[in-house]
């Protein structure tokens, strides 16, 4: 999937004068070479083009410094064709306060960010093994928290998880609510830095999980705008699922039993898929890495193995208006 290119949409430019200044409206035309192209696509084009919040205005040949961008609506495909988008791009005029950061109208006002913190008890897996057994389990490594049979206890471990929650709030002057420029249900596919200029918070690769959008109709200093407002979440370990691999093979290789040594593998001709138990006839869980056919790899340790799996959908925020201007 590729933007080939953009150009202005002739004649259909408007501007206007309101309470909040002088305004500018322009449309582009953005061509794709894929049907399966998104608006989200264009939206990465264009900001990547120097289409970015706060830029001056710059559309064909015409250009004007006293203008900066405020938004960008979200792009539509042209009537009767896959590959041919619209995108409508507001601008209004540059002010001393948008220059130095202050705020004299409400939509000259920068985004604000803020932070809390999230605390809650959690089930956890793995842990790193300390000692204590009379095993050759490296001390130091992170593995299953099991018994020396290598049974996970049934009461489970607990630990305290400290998360942050961070709040996005900024003005703008009107919105529209959609898939592509306000998604719901991701996580950050990209390592991104957010900042205010007073506050910055940088995030790692799927660390940031969205919690919700809101918005607020307000009317200050005889503007009519709205109050966009974003949450997400910040987890330290990301939030990818990691879910261990049961892949128990009697005849894959030797399991300790926590009392007697080792149990041996199984004869040639037995059954293939029959579980290790220890003398008390409690399941081993030790696993093995499989490939997926439930026949063992060539490698076969006693370490635990993990599969990761996305369950929300990854993008790239830094395309998103909102996040633009803040978010790089």
């Amino acid at each position: 999937m590729t933007i080939l290119k953009h150009w202005p949409k002739g004649g259909d430019n408007t501007a206007g004068v309101t309470t909040a200044g002088f305004e500018a409206t322009a449309e582009l035309f953005v061509e794709s070479d894929d049907p399966e192209d998104t608006g989200l696509n264009v939206l990465q084009y264009l900001i990547a083009n120097g289409y970015n919040y706060g830029d001056e205005y710059s559309v064909g040949n015409a250009s004007d410094d006293s203008l900066i961008l405020v938004q960008i609506d979200p792009p539509k495909l042209a009537p009767g064709s896959a590959t041919l988008w619209i995108a409508l791009l507001q601008y209004k005029t540059r002010t001393a306060e948008t220059s130095a950061g202050g705020g004299g109208s409400p939509l000259d006002l920068r985004p604000k960010i803020s932070t809390s913190n999230l605390s809650r008890s959690v089930l956890v897996e793995s842990g790193v093994y300390l000692g204590g057994y009379e095993l050759e389990w490296p001390v130091g490594q992170t593995r299953l928290i099991t018994s020396s049979a290598g049974v996970p206890f049934s009461s489970g471990v607990e630990k305290d998880q400290h998360n942050q929650l961070l709040r996005i709030t900024r003005n703008i002057d009107s919105v529209i609510l959609s898939e592509t420029a306000y998604p719901l249900d991701w996580i950050n596919s990209e390592a991104v830095l957010i900042s205010d200029r007073k506050t910055t918070v940088l995030i790692e690769k799927y660390q940031l999980k969205f919690l919700g959008w809101s918005t607020e109709q307000a009317v200050e200093q005889g503007v009519d705008f709205v109050r966009v407002t974003f949450e997400g979440e910040i987890k330290k370990d990301g939030w990818r699922k990691q879910l261990q691999d049961k892949g128990n093979l009697r005849d894959a290789c030797d399991a300790p039993d926590g009392r007697y040594g080792t149990i041996s593998s199984i004869a040639p001709g037995a059954a293939a898929q029959e579980a290790i138990l220890t003398n008390s006839g409690l399941q081993v869980g030790a696993d093995v890495p499989l490939n997926g056919q439930g026949q063992p790899l060539d490698k076969c340790d006693t370490d635990f193995f993990y599969g990761n799996w996305g369950i929300y959908d990854e993008i790239d925020i830094r395309v998103l208006p909102f996040f633009a201007g803040i978010a790089g």
